[in-house]
């Protein structure tokens, strides 16, 4: 690959939270070391951004990653594909195996009993608050330590935010330089602490200065650290940025402390080979170095330094290993939906520049065996990929009408109703990064309905359709403001009759017809003035109802016309399936509104997004559908199927003819491939590009 197209590691790979400044410039003086650590500290805003846009687009699960990222410039950048999934795979490798360290062995006392963490240059990570919030960790306690800067702005964000309010609760300043809080049954400290703090300064014994001796620092005093209880040390690319000696200091200060101590390393290596070398030469162009890099270039460097440690198994992956070998089938597939993947040997290559190295003395991790397949490890991914069902997936049950409404009548699976989820949650993100884009251009900070139906433009029979939803929507809400008000029923039923000129009853008539919502891009759109409509609009409006709109009526009426009743009876209440529909509070905080965009969702807005929500169920079941079609074909040409089911398929044309025995559901494959269909773009836009690679993501295709 050639240097240009090597990406900038500090970006990609980083830490969710980010190394913070713990190395000094060489040489130089003391305000070179302050502009160093101010710039290492810095990389944790790219850190929280980087964490964000895997939150936005689906990778993860974490409702905390907005309120660290600041969004006064506007919408939040989207990473590229690549870095977003680095940021995955390090998240959820390093959130195994200290859901490990945290479960151990439930039979032992050890297991069973209390656990402390502590987090070395944490920053603005937020996995305290997601271990919090469970309650399943009773007496956890939780160390985090930065810079005093860094952790003071932690203990601001955390004061003027009830949501992390309401978990580090009684947040209070125990010392000059920590603070600590009390989440339920549990303790949390977060301490201004320099790690270079821990090592010991050497002085010259001699004049020659042949001969040094060891002058211990003042003790270190952390408010709450306990050494009688087991210990995790988390270090997510942090020590990289100590010289070795700091780092080593550091880990000797906890382990010779803590019998009970097992440790997480999360660091890049191999900076000698050619990706190395412009990972490096990255780095040098910002200003910072990783002085542990060269030191410990190899995962066996990486071992070594941990058994030298005291450690007494010590095992490591690189990211590489991990994506293999822990991320299952399933979600591999999933992941691979959110993002199409182009870069499969670049990403490759980056991820076996890092490694995850964990060690143990006395009970750490003592149930890891095989560190290609440890199957603790393996059913505590299953574990966390079940709770991040629970969590993060909200419309399974609409969804599943949704899909039974468009043609799907076999149950689907869990599997395929998330994977379409993740797609829309993705799609709806997307328009609203959009419009929020928009709205800026005109220098306003809320989003408008006119910026929403500017996104779908190029469909015109959505844009039909969805004319068409807003007006019944608009007639239905003025009946029921008349029926309320009950006065221009009166007014019309009343004994005396009504004079012809009487503009009341007219009003009323007007107010309660099918209103014409304009467009954005229509000349009458530009003025204030209202342009009287001819009686003859709304006929060539229902003339303007493309191919598309009646093949899809056709459809419903294919599916329709063979059912009994109480399949007629379950279609129509499907129908009534909404994202949005007595939801509203839930639909806003799973499209990302105060996340993606600042501006608060109107009614309206909340509406037309439901509208567009079931759409794109119904777009991508019904390619899905046909690429499952499609590869049942290609099955039985291939002899895959015998005469009969030849005829049983024949049978199959109505959705409801015949009973559904072999007809099997859509998987996450179809949809995955209906999704890939649907994101294709046209031949021409492509020879557009002048063949180089484009820093900037492509948008998605809203369909």
């Amino acid at each position: 690959m050639p240097a240009p197209e090597i990406p900038n590691l500090l970006n990609s790979l980083r830490s969710a939270r980010g190394g913070r400044g713990r190395g000094r410039g060489r040489g130089g003086h003391a305000s070179s070391a302050v502009t160093h650590d101010a710039t290492i500290q810095g990389t944790d805003t790219d850190a929280s951004v980087s964490r964000l846009s895997a939150v936005d687009l689906g990778y993860l699960y974490d409702p905390y990653a907005q309120y660290f990222v600041q969004s006064g410039d506007g919408p939040v950048a989207r990473r590229l594909p690549i870095i977003n999934r680095g940021t995955y795979t390090r998240t959820i490798s390093l959130d195994i195996l200290i859901e490990s360290f945290l479960d151990g062995d439930q039979d032992s006392e050890q297991g069973a009993g209390p656990k402390q963490v502590v987090s070395l240059g944490a920053g603005t990570d937020t996995r305290p608050f997601r271990l919090f919030f469970s309650e399943s960790r009773p007496g956890l306690v939780y160390h985090e330590l930065d810079f005093e800067v860094v952790t003071s702005k932690k203990l601001r964000t955390v004061q003027a935010t009830p949501k992390l309010r309401n978990i580090l609760k009684d947040a209070t300043q125990l010392t000059e330089h920590s603070w600590s809080a009390k989440p339920t049954g549990c303790e949390y400290y977060c301490h201004g602490q320099d790690l270079r703090g821990f090592s010991q300064s050497k002085t010259p014994k001699e004049e020659d200065g042949t001969e040094t001796t060891t002058k211990e620092k003042p003790e270190i005093f952390l408010p709450g650290l306990r050494t009688d209880i087991p210990t995790l040390l988390l270090s997510e690319c942090c020590l990289c940025y100590l010289a070795a000696t700091e780092a080593s200091d550091v880990i000797n200060f906890f382990s010779s402390r803590i019998p009970n101590l097992g440790t997480i390393v999360y660091e890049p290596i191999r900076p000698d080979d050619a990706f190395g070398k412009m990972m490096v030469s990255n780095l040098a162009a910002r200003r910072i170095q990783m002085p542990t890099l060269q030191m410990y270039q190899t995962p066996e460097d990486q071992r070594a330094r941990m058994s030298k440690a005291g450690f007494e198994k010590v095992y490591h992956m690189t990211i590489e290993d991990i994506w293999q070998n822990w991320v299952s089938a399933d979600e591999k597939r999933r992941v691979d939906s959110l993002e199409g993947l182009d870069e499969v040997e670049e990403w490759k290559l980056l991820a076996a520049h890092y490694i995850v190295v964990w060690a143990s003395k006395g009970d750490g991790f003592e149930k890891h065996q095989d560190k290609n397949n440890p199957r603790h490890l393996i059913s505590q991914r299953d574990k966390m990929a079940e709770s991040r069902d629970s969590k993060s997936y909200k419309y399974r049950q609409e969804i599943s009408q949704m899909m039974y409404v468009s043609g799907e009548t076999a149950e689907p699976p869990v599997e395929t109703t998330s994977i379409i989820e993740d797609i829309v949650r993705q799609q709806v993100i997307e328009l609203l990064r959009n419009c929020t884009e928009l709205a800026s251009r005109r220098g306003s900070k809320s989003i408008s309905i006119n910026d929403l139906i500017f996104q779908i433009r190029h469909d015109q029979a959505k844009v039909s359709r969805l004319r068409t939803f807003l007006s019944w929507k608009d007639v239905r809400k003025n009946v029921k403001d008349s029926d309320d008000k009950g006065a221009d029923a009166d007014i019309a039923a009343g004994d005396d009759p009504v004079a012809a000129g009487d503009n009341t009853t007219d009003e009323a008539a007007k107010k309660n017809k099918k209103a014409k919502v304009g467009l954005p891009w229509e000349p009458s759109s530009y003025y204030n003035v209202e342009v009287p409509e001819r009686e003859d609009e709304e006929d060539e409006e229902e003339e303007e109802m493309n191919y598309i709109t009646l093949q899809r009526l056709r459809k419903a009426d294919e599916r329709t016309k063979a059912m009994t009743k109480e399949e007629y009876v379950t279609w129509s209440e499907y129908r009534q399936a909404s994202f949005t529909y007595r939801k509203g509070k839930r639909f806003r905080e799973w499209a990302g509104f105060g996340i993606v965009t600042d501006s608060k969702p109107s009614d309206d807005i909340v509406d037309i997004l439901g509208f567009l929500t079931f759409e794109m169920v119904q777009t991508l079941t019904e390619m899905a559908l046909k690429v499952k079609e499609q590869e049942d074909l290609v099955r039985a040409q291939n002899g895959g199927d015998n005469v009969g089911n030849a005829k049983k398929r024949k049978h199959e044309g109505a959705l409801f003819d015949f009973p559904s025995e072999g007809k099997t559901p859509i998987e996450p494959r179809h949809v995955q491939e209906g999704s890939r269909r649907l994101q294709q773009r046209p031949k021409k836009s492509r020879a557009m590009l002048n063949g180089t690679r484009i820093a900037q993501h492509t948008p998605l295709n809203i369909f």
